[in-house]
């Protein structure tokens, strides 16, 4: 996999879903969401399974351990919300979990490191999916320098990060603004504490619940319009014009 920008794709709310919410009237909504692991780097990561559906693994175990590392993603719902709290502050998305068993690196590549995430988003008659790319970090059980790449004491544990700062490509529009879906960060205690990166001891499966939020796209950069271009343009002649009549003959 090549984790890239991909162009932004824009996905109109249909007419009469009752988006009027987000004009400032409170209204109920059925809020269900689903992932599924659609890429990994690299293509060829000894043992990668899974997919295409919502838990990849990969590796081979290394024994006495008989399990394989992986990710799994669990959506919410359906769930009732109301639509305008998804851009007023950041809500559960659902939750990921990391499977970090002892797996051997030979042969090569034992692990993967970076996976992508399409989450599938349904609010009533509405749906649609957004693509989201991690960065996984499979470090030394116990480096020569007895330091741990990511933080803690060994066995060391690994790292998954959130990339492109957890903005989707894909963006949708309501009540004439586009937002991108932006994922705001992990969570262990109900949303108090949301954090960027998620480590996950040697040896254990650690959960915690991704949050969202429905940000406002960013204004392209203005340009001139052609017709002020045409303007400037003919301010800058009469300015040479008149530099030329000021010349001594």
């Amino acid at each position: 996999m090549e984790i890239s920008t991909v162009n932004l794709q824009k996905l109109t709310v249909a007419v009469g879903i009752g988006w009027a919410v987000f004009a400032g009237t409170a209204n109920a909504a059925s809020l269900t969401t689903s992932g599924t692991w659609t890429d990994a780097d690299p293509a060829d990561t000894v043992g990668l399974t899974g997919l295409g559906t919502s838990e990849i693994s990969w590796g081979t175990p290394f024994p006495p351990n008989t399990f394989q590392s992986g990710y799994s993603f669990v959506g919410i719902g359906p769930a009732t919300v109301d639509p305008a709290d998804l851009v007023a502050s950041p809500f559960a998305l659902g939750t990921f979990t990391h499977n970090n068993f002892p797996i051997s690196n030979i042969p090569a590549p034992g692990s993967i490191t970076g996976a992508t995430l399409d989450v599938g988003l349904a609010l009533d008659a509405f749906s649609t999916t957004f693509t989201f790319n991690f960065n996984h970090n499979e470090t030394p059980n116990e480096p020569e320098s007895g330091i741990c790449a990511a933080g803690g004491v060994p066995l060391c544990p690994d790292e998954v990060r959130v990339l492109d700062g957890g903005v989707s490509s894909q963006f949708i529009t309501l009540e004439g603004i586009d937002y991108n879906l932006t994922l705001i960060g992990f969570s262990q205690d109900g949303g108090t504490t949301l954090v960027d990166r998620f480590l996950t001891l040697e040896g254990q499966a650690n959960s915690a619940v991704l949050y969202a939020q429905l940000t406002e796209v960013p204004p392209p950069a203005a340009t001139p319009e052609p017709a002020s271009l045409l303007g400037l343009m003919a301010m800058g002649g009469m300015a040479v014009a008149l530099k030329r009549k000021q010349q001594p003959a």
